[in-house]
């Protein structure tokens, strides 16, 4: 027989039980179900005219979404369109009908639906929480198979043996699981962190949002709870019974008492049960280590988006983006021939003239691609050291903000001038301040919506002078050329 997973799960790919997923309204049928089981009562049971209410009130509150014919698409009518979409539920298999008399009959929710939407649940949720829980989960599971007595055949008879090594599982890939949603929580902290708009929404994401501290790295965990060699010695423990005759023998006599097969695939059952469990231990120090690579990963995209947005940014690419969606929008619906002629509009192309094809030059040959992929080392990236990198990196760095601040606290009106020997600049700080006010002449305004504009006149810009002419003034313990600064808005 075949006992492989798509056999097993034919008669629910015959049904099409997973094709509403694919659908373009999945999102209605997801909905649709999570209200369904919310309303059924400890039975999962819902008489058909509750579950129609449902369904049209779900349909009705999302009218922008796409429905096919089979579901109710040209029906104008959402009574109707719920008696489809109905239909559809049926058809699927995710409920079933059962009738009470002529005039009234109920619904059931399918254990198969329950469980597919627990999953789905499941894939949704980002809980940072999860790393609690899984070195919670694990610790009671190493404990519990390093006593003594846990998986001694002597103390133990064959059923208890069976459920407590499936028990030991079911704890187990628990942790796996909590493992994959932890990568996940990084994952979709990664992908917005690629699409943040700002310096402070990067900031916030990485110290706030993502909690970058000991409870998110998973090897701090582990080790911090003694858990790494813990996990080295439960394996062996589990390795070792899967070689003890006596236990193996407890095992098999469970698994025949329970499911009544034979001896020969009893205990065929019983290796790949400790075959299983043995897998599962000894794969979580490998599963930490890539959550370390995820984190790490986490920590440099951030590092480099905050740099990126703080240093390579300036006013224009923001100049230039302004001024072509203001041409998207006084040019919308027309092609470049159309505004080809328009006054002040002159594309920088070429006019080639073609005599021949043999006048056309060969395509060169292209480059094979090159791997660009890069190990990450993820002890240069602990979210400790980020924190720290963007801490001397704000202390450093010359922005127009803060050129900005700096031309309103010493000139406060505009219009006002000062000269570098009426400045009083002590701390590094207030020198770097001073050194942005020289690197831009605009920056945005502290107290308003406009823009802080200035200029920096220097000796040498005026009328020609002979160099000993030129007067110094000491700037922060600093010979400079004498400048002034001037407030223009």
């Amino acid at each position: 027989m075949d006992h492989s997973l798509g056999s097993l799960l034919s008669r629910f790919l015959d049904c099409g039980f997973f094709r509403p997923l694919a659908r373009p309204s999945a999102s209605i049928y997801i909905d649709v179900a999570a209200k369904l089981i919310e309303s059924t009562d400890m039975d999962y049971k819902l008489s058909d005219k509750d579950a129609r209410v449902i369904i049209r009130d779900i349909i009705s509150a999302h009218p922008d979404i796409h429905l096919a014919d089979d579901e109710g698409g040209r029906l104008v009518d959402f009574n109707q369109k719920a008696a489809q979409f109905f239909n559809q539920l049926l058809d699927v298999k995710w409920i079933i009908q059962e009738r009470i008399n002529l005039d009234e009959s109920h619904i059931t929710i399918t254990p198969a639906l329950r469980t597919v939407l627990q999953m789905l649940s499941d894939i949704s949720e980002s809980r940072p929480e999860d790393l609690t829980d899984f070195a919670s989960t694990l610790l009671g599971l190493c404990d519990d198979l390093i006593r003594n007595d846990s998986l001694n055949p002597n103390l133990l008879n064959s059923n208890g043996t069976l459920l407590k090594i499936k028990d030991f599982i079911k704890r187990a890939k628990t942790a796996c699981d909590q493992i994959h949603r932890i990568e996940n929580l990084i994952l979709n902290h990664g992908q917005a962190q690629l699409s943040s708009e700002s310096a402070n929404d990067t900031l916030q994401r990485f110290l706030v949002d993502f909690n970058a501290g000991d409870h998110m790295v998973c090897y701090s965990t582990l080790k911090k709870t003694g858990l790494l060699p813990k996990i080295n010695k439960a394996s062996d423990i589990v390795l070792e019974s899967s070689h003890n005759t006596l236990f193996m023998r407890r095992i098999t006599e469970g698994i025949i008492d329970h499911e009544r097969i034979s001896e020969d695939n009893a205990l065929l059952k019983a290796e790949k049960m400790m075959l299983n469990l043995y897998e599962l231990i000894s794969s979580i120090p490998a599963k930490q280590k890539l959550i370390d690579g995820r984190i790490a990963s986490f920590c440099k995209l951030s590092a480099s988006r905050y740099r990126y947005q703080t240093e390579m940014r300036g006013n224009r690419p923001e100049q230039i983006k302004e001024y072509m969606d203001k041409a998207a929008d006084i040019h919308a619906g027309k092609s470049f021939a159309d505004i080809e002629n328009v006054t002040g509009i002159s594309f920088l192309t070429t006019t080639v003239e073609f005599y021949s094809f043999n006048s056309l030059r060969k395509p060169s040959l292209k480059k094979q691609i090159v791997k660009q992929r890069v190990s990450i080392d993820e002890s240069a990236y602990d979210p400790i050291d980020i924190k720290e990198e963007i801490h001397r990196h704000n202390q450093y760095i010359l922005t127009p903000i803060r050129a900005a601040r700096f031309v309103e606290r010493i000139l406060p009106n505009i219009g006002a001038i000062i000269s570098t020997h009426e400045l009083s600049i002590l701390t590094p700080d207030e020198l770097l301040d001073f050194l942005a006010a020289l690197s831009f002449d605009r920056g945005p305004s502290y107290n308003s919506y406009k823009r802080t504009t200035w200029t920096v006149t220097t000796y040498n810009d005026g009328p020609t002078l002979n160099k000993t002419e030129v007067p110094y003034d000491r700037v922060a313990n600093r010979l400079i050329e004498r400048l002034t600064i001037e407030r223009k808005s």
